[in-house]
């Protein structure tokens, strides 16, 4: 959805369900992982460590951070382990 980042430090993006289908299935994971640890893995194959947080006032939104910038852009898709 959204990507915050600087060149040389942490990134911060915001992610959401991929299908309309997935939308209670993702939120569901998303309240129960709340602050978790994640690797994310962008469709290049690259993998990223980070936390997810719940977007309280955004329903079915996280927050991705991570401590070392990322290549992603808006609207990319980004698979959560």
């Amino acid at each position: 959805m959204e990507v915050f980042a600087v060149s040389d430090g942490p990134c911060a993006f915001l992610v959401h369900h991929a299908s309309k289908s997935a939308r209670n299935a993702f939120g569901e994971w998303l309240r129960a992982n709340d602050g978790a640890r994640i690797v994310c893995r962008l469709r290049d194959g690259t993998t990223v460590d980070g936390g997810i947080f719940r977007v309280k006032m955004c329903f079915g939104r996280g927050l991705v951070l991570t401590r070392a910038p990322v290549a992603i852009r808006p609207k990319d898709v980004v698979r959560i382990n």
